[in-house]
């Protein structure tokens, strides 16, 4: 084949837009020194470019710049923002489709004894989400925590509604938009959203290394945050601790400069293109896989709405052995459980999981008629070799 048909882009968005490739080139070639740490010209361009970062992430979420936490991706920002907020003795609330990056660290503070959790059930109806929710809030919960999106199926939680809930309860409320953000509509002051985490390399269309939390007006007092990594960050060098502000207080190391710019880049890339642009043809992209994949024999499609994933699993034949089949022709996607077990559970694939197609805004038509070709093919060398 010519090229790659690439499919995978909730695990990362590729190509890179030619601008993002410009501006990782740009840094690496005239200004990447440390950002924050000297007062020569290079080290103070690198520190423009992390703030002007800083304030296109805040400007697209609705937050502050100040408030902008970089970390090496979603997972740390995850775990950034749980092991600051949380104290012993708290009840968290997650979501029964949350990805590890969020199950695991809530897992392990709940058997280290620090805090307690539940598991509430995603509904389709803000109202049914939010009763089934207020059904599990106990005296001691301090912190809900859910995906905006799932990375296995188009189902989208009401963030708005639940924040909402959050707000009136007193609870904290925080949000992983790793499979959203860049794509679907976020604004962390009118979603009551109190923490957002989010990637840099996926629906920003920027490059693995960075990830970002948002922290909401709540935590104006950044004492309130208990720090995750100590270490340098070129501010008050003669004190044994971090900072009492956002956000010295949770950065510490040397940030990661190259992925920084591009995610600038990339955010740039996503406002002039239009996030509902890109999400509207990667619905019709989606729906048009769905109808072709329908007519082929021994395949069930698991996702029930159009968007940026078609979850699909194939009769007799393990998710990993047909994905593997698919790779073989070029076409790259994923199998398994993706890191997801709640959500396959959810969804009642195999146990092995599933196969994921996952599209971006440089898919094609092209993209789907080959697709669902090398399907066809596949499935029917299976049927005829038993």
């Amino acid at each position: 084949m010519n090229r790659y048909i690439y499919l995978d882009n909730a695990a990362t968005s590729f190509p890179k837009p030619a601008a993002v490739q410009k501006k990782v080139a740009q840094t690496l070639r005239f200004f990447c020194a440390n950002p924050g740490r000297s007062s020569h010209r290079l080290s103070l361009r690198a520190s423009e470019e992390v703030y002007l970062c800083r304030e296109k992430i805040a400007a697209f979420f609705g937050g502050y710049d100040e408030r902008v936490v970089f970390t090496m991706n979603a997972t740390a920002s995850v775990n950034t923002a749980l092991k600051s907020v949380l104290r012993r003795g708290n009840h968290v609330l997650i979501s029964d489709i949350e990805h590890n990056a969020v199950l695991r660290p809530v897992a392990a503070l709940a058997k280290k004894g620090l805090i307690t959790y539940d598991i509430f059930k995603t509904a389709e109806d803000p109202v049914i989400q939010i009763r089934e929710i207020t059904a599990k809030i106990k005296p001691e919960t301090a912190l809900i925590v859910c995906c905006h999106h799932s990375n296995i199926c188009n189902f989208t939680l009401p963030i708005a509604s639940i924040g909402n809930l959050c707000r009136k309860k007193g609870i904290y409320f925080m949000v992983d938009a790793s499979q959203s953000a860049g794509i679907i509509p976020i604004d962390i002051e009118k979603d009551n959203i109190d923490i957002l985490c989010a990637p840099g390399h996926k629906g920003l269309y920027g490059i693995p290394g960075c990830g970002f939390c948002l922290f909401g007006k709540k935590f104006e007092n950044a004492s309130l945050l208990s720090t995750f990594t100590e270490g340098g960050n070129g501010i008050a060098s003669e004190s044994l601790y971090m900072p009492d502000f956002l956000p010295e207080r949770l950065e510490a190391g040397t940030l990661p400069l190259p992925a920084i710019t591009a995610l600038s880049a990339g955010i740039d890339f996503v406002r002039q293109t239009g996030p509902e642009r890109i999400h509207r043809k990667e619905i019709i992209l989606s729906s048009m896989l769905r109808k072709k994949l329908s007519e082929l024999e021994n395949i069930a499609v698991h996702s029930e709405k159009d968007g940026s994933i078609l979850l699909f699993s194939v009769k007799n034949c393990l998710s990993e052995d047909f994905a593997s089949r698919l790779d073989s022709k070029g076409i790259c996607v994923r199998a398994g459980l993706h890191c997801a077990p709640l959500a396959h559970r959810k969804l009642g694939t195999p146990k092995d999981g599933a196969v994921r197609v996952s599209f971006g805004y440089f898919n094609t038509p092209a993209d789907v008629e080959k697709f669902a070709l090398a399907c066809k093919k596949i499935t029917e060398s299976e049927i005829r070799r038993k």
